[in-house]
């Protein structure tokens, strides 16, 4: 691991430690992955494949590109097939109709996926705005879901009167053919503010790499997927989802207020709890070797992850 300083690092700086630095991590990825494209309606969709053995699927969060999900996926490669998934709109070519897709229609696509990959069964991990669509497939397909991991998940998560607005202003003021997050005014601020203390001060490649792949979300895609929150409460759901759900849990993760996590813990009935210490909303991000160890543990079926906790 690269680092300006010979200092070691500390025991929290060590949490955050990856076997090469990040950008490395990102250059490699894209070295072995296999891009998969399909049609689908009216265009195109596109899903990322790499490594050998059982499937696991990954459902991404609302602003990220592929790219900021590759040292979480390195790991997971060594113990089997992860094939990420791109959302409608993500590629500024596909040719979809981004009014014409609701959230049915995304959970659909999933299914879409698996039966053109002719996968009959396969772990999820849904992250964020990914864990809704892990709850609709696991509830409405429970026989295509072996197990399912969930990061930084929830229920519901209404958008507060300053989200609100802020979706209405950047969609209407902002929004346009292939235009990027990058636009947003104080969009690196609010970044800064919300999630640069839970990166590591040793590696600061890693949130630049963030603030980029963050800026290079486009607006349209971001707006969409943002407006499908709005009314969607999945609580009703909760009871019927048979399968085993991890929920992995940034312990400073303030983007997703805790009241919503309570909801999804109290609501699953199989859910265990896997709190990353001194971790935000981005483990994928900040700790993504220790998130990669708890999701094999998970959906390999050994006894447990490798550390488990309650929430406080």
């Amino acid at each position: 691991m690269s680092s300006a300083s010979s200092t070691p690092p500390s025991r929290r700086e060590q949490s955050h430690c990856l076997s090469r630095p990040f950008l490395e991590e990102v250059a490699a990825y894209e070295r072995m992955v296999q891009v998969i494209q399909r049609p689908w309606r009216t265009g195109q969709v596109t899903a990322r494949r790499v490594g050998n053995g059982p499937p696991l699927v990954i459902l991404p969060g609302i602003a990220a590109t592929y790219r900021g999900y590759a040292a979480l996926v390195n790991r997971l490669a060594r113990s089997g097939t992860i094939i990420l998934l791109d959302y409608p709109g993500d590629d500024p070519e596909d040719g979809l109709d981004l009014t014409q897709i609701d959230h049915d229609d995304l959970t659909r696509l999933v299914v879409d996926w698996l039966d053109h990959l002719e996968l009959a069964e396969v772990g999820v991990l849904g992250i964020s705005f990914g864990s809704t669509l892990t709850l609709k497939l696991a509830s409405h397909h429970p026989d295509r879901v072996s197990r399912a991991a969930i990061q930084g998940g929830f229920a519901r998560r209404p958008l507060n009167p300053l989200e609100a607005l802020a979706l209405k202003w950047g969609r209407g003021l902002f929004g346009g053919p292939q235009r990027r997050v990058e636009r947003l005014p104080l969009r690196e601020f609010v970044l800064a503010w919300k999630h640069r203390a839970d990166f590591p001060r040793h590696d600061p490649a890693r949130w630049r790499h963030y603030v980029a792949e963050n800026g290079a979300t486009l607006i349209d895609p971001l707006c969409h997927r943002l407006s499908l929150l709005e009314h969607l409460d999945l609580r009703p759901l909760l009871p019927n989802v048979p399968h085993p759900i991890l929920l992995i849990q940034g312990a400073n993760d303030t983007l997703i207020p805790r009241r919503f996590f309570e909801e999804l813990r109290l609501g699953l009935p199989r859910a265990e709890v896997y709190i990353i210490e001194e971790c935000g909303h981005q483990p994928h991000y900040t700790h993504p070797e220790l998130m990669a160890d708890a999701i094999l543990g998970w959906i390999t079926r050994d006894a447990n992850p490798p550390r488990r906790a309650e929430l406080k």
